[in-house]
């Protein structure tokens, strides 16, 4: 399980490390301030992450060191923290924009062809091609012409100017007819070769969905989402870290030149180094020619404690104690 801990906590450590040192990188414009930032939140990351196994390391041979390295650790996650969350938001920023930009010039399209429908729609007269429209200006040419023969001779030049001004009207419509047609023929075209519209904020749109909440709301619950999973990760890679170091047994501290005795075959560390010296300074003074009592006033310490350890070396060795 120490293992598998450890495993885990330094596989989605350095992964979360190499996250915030890209989102550094990613932040600048020139590629000197770019490495600077991208080392400096890559540290940042690791020192939040991977402190707090130091930490426990030094408080077992110096509480204070060790509390003040775990709250140093402690801040650098807090920071962390926000790195991750502003590297989760922007990791979708290119695809995300793209989106945006298919969808804006869609709804452009969509909006010329209502146009340009509605305008067509309003006209009485079918879809024009060139023989409707040649067709169109022959006959208004011949009904200028036929109406001024016409009026002329009866109502004068202004009601055959009036005549040939509505059948010049009428070929004009011929003409946007046209236009129009060929307009809402392209305008389809390029709203088929736009693609599919697809979602800008599909995670926040599911989201919304979800809980119930308006479409206004999804890039809000989006960030909340993305807050949560990094804190989520970050303290998993932390308490993972701890907990290998928490489960992994005390490591042997030998004393300098000095190897361990013979067929114990135990570890020791420094509360039982602390004791060995205690012990031997008891026996040196009662080698000495001390009596207990006499050494247990000198070191300070209770006769009880000098007459246990006294017979626990002579359990050892087979002497007799000093009374």
């Amino acid at each position: 399980m120490r293992i598998i801990a450890r495993v885990f906590g330094l596989t989605c450590g350095f992964a979360v490390v190499a996250i915030a040192a890209r989102f550094g990188w990613q932040s600048c414009d020139n590629e000197a301030d770019a490495a600077a930032w991208a080392f400096i939140y890559g540290s940042v990351t690791m020192g939040g992450l991977f402190g707090h196994t130091l930490a426990i390391h030094i408080f077992r041979c110096h509480r204070f060191m060790g509390t003040l390295c775990f709250v140093a650790s402690a801040a650098a996650l807090v920071i962390s923290l926000s790195n991750s969350l502003g590297a989760m938001a922007t990791r979708g920023d290119h695809q995300a924009a793209a989106r945006t930009q298919i969808a804006q010039t869609a709804s452009d399209l969509r909006r010329a062809l209502d146009r340009a429908e509605s305008e067509r729609k309003a006209m009485t007269r079918p879809a024009a091609n060139e023989d409707a429209i040649e067709a169109a200006r022959g006959r208004a040419t011949a009904a200028a012409a036929s109406a001024l023969a016409e009026c002329a001779n009866g109502r004068g030049a202004r009601c055959a100017r009036r005549e040939a001004e509505r059948d010049q009207a009428d070929a004009a419509a011929a003409d946007r007819a046209k236009a129009l047609d060929i307009e809402i023929h392209a305008l389809k075209d390029r709203l088929a070769q736009t693609g599919p519209v697809l979602e800008t904020n599909p995670q926040g749109h599911a989201l919304a969905n979800l809980f119930g909440v308006p479409e206004s709301e999804a890039e809000r619950i989006t960030s909340r989402q993305n807050f949560a999973m990094a804190l989520v990760i970050e303290l998993l890679v932390a308490l993972a870290l701890v907990a290998a170091e928490i489960l992994d047994p005390a490591r042997p501290v030998r004393p300098r030149g000095k190897p361990n005795a013979p067929g114990t075959g135990k570890r020791t560390n420094v509360v039982s180094l602390a004791k060995e010296r205690a012990d031997r300074e008891v026996m040196a003074l009662l080698a000495s020619g001390k009596t207990q009592r006499e050494v247990a006033s000198e070191l300070r310490t209770s006769e009880r404690t000098v007459r246990r350890i006294a017979a626990s070396h002579r359990g050892q060795t087979g002497q007799k104690a000093t009374n």
